[in-house]
């Protein structure tokens, strides 16, 4: 670990579990679909706080001795909550997983982070396309 890494982490792990909560939150007080599109937007939001900090909470995901990896396990597990809940109502398609979500906002994250022209239409396309296919009678969203 690079050193003055593990401050930062310290740091980092409040507003983590900030995250955490704002999903267990929402699993309680939106709708399925709005509640995912609101922490992934969220999520994105917070990946993108510093510059690199994608990259350090996806490591902090697969390290069991970083000092975030608690923090970041929790948060996951609520996200998968929240995809798990989204696909049981059908707000959500079925075929993707959470590690799939995971990467995907970290795509979006890193295009925030990297080309910030795009990132404005990146993270609607990701959030769009974690919706239903549409149907021959339109959109399976409201």
């Amino acid at each position: 670990m690079p050193i003055g890494v593990a401050p930062l982490e310290t740091i980092l792990r409040d507003s983590i579990s900030e995250l955490d909560g704002t999903a267990r939150e929402l699993l309680t007080t939106e709708p399925p679909g709005a509640a995912l599109a609101t922490w992934a937007r969220a999520t994105v939001a917070h990946a993108t706080t510093y510059r690199g900090l994608v990259t350090l909470l996806m490591d902090g995901l697969k390290d069991e001795t970083s000092e975030l990896n608690n923090a970041c396990t929790s948060m996951q597990s609520s996200g998968q909550q929240l995809l798990e809940r989204a696909q049981r109502t059908g707000e959500v398609r079925d075929d993707i997983s959470a590690t799939e979500l995971f990467a995907l906002i970290a795509a979006a994250a890193w295009t925030r982070e990297h080309a910030p022209d795009e990132a404005e239409r990146v993270l609607p396309v990701m959030i769009d396309g974690l919706w239903p296919p549409r149907t021959l009678t339109g959109s399976a969203r409201a």
